[in-house]
């Protein structure tokens, strides 16, 4: 994921959904491309799953995240993957 802040400014991101942002790339690199749910993100910050949803759907309009039936999608400009996922 880019580490530089221009990239988080440049699309208005809040530092929660940052945060989820990190997560869920994150779990897609350890869980060799399968992404969590909005459950998995709501239970990871201890937050409702209408919270985590909310913030999924912010990402998903942005464009960084693409949401199909409560799973997560990562767009592959928003992380890196490891080499075994090309």
């Amino acid at each position: 994921m880019a580490n530089d802040i221009s990239f988080y400014t440049s699309y208005q991101l809040t530092p929660m959904q940052v945060d989820i942002l990190r997560f869920v790339a994150t779990y897609a690199i350890d869980h060799r491309g399968n992404s969590p749910g909005v459950a998995e993100v709501a239970k990871h910050f201890k937050i409702a799953w209408s919270t985590a949803y909310w913030h999924l759907s912010t990402l998903s309009h942005k464009r960084l995240v693409e949401l199909r039936d409560s799973k997560i999608i990562v767009e592959k400009s928003v992380w890196e993957p490891p080499d075994y996922l090309e």
